[in-house]
């Protein structure tokens, strides 16, 4: 068993391939993204940038 996330996907990847007897394991690229915004400091004023907060505090509670 992994610690991580990331080192199981790793690890069932290659495993995927040996299973099938494939001496050439493909590659894989992995991205890490930061999906929470930066502290704004501040209420919104504007309504495009209520509704922005607002769809932003939705998704984080996901």
């Amino acid at each position: 068993m992994t610690n991580t996330l990331l080192r199981q996907v790793m690890c069932l990847h290659r495993q995927y391939w040996k299973d099938r007897d494939e001496d050439n394991i493909s590659d894989r690229e992995i991205f890490v993204v930061n999906l929470c915004p930066s502290v704004k400091h501040g209420v919104p004023t504007s309504p495009d940038a209520i509704q922005n907060r607002q769809l932003i505090l939705l998704f984080m509670t996901v």
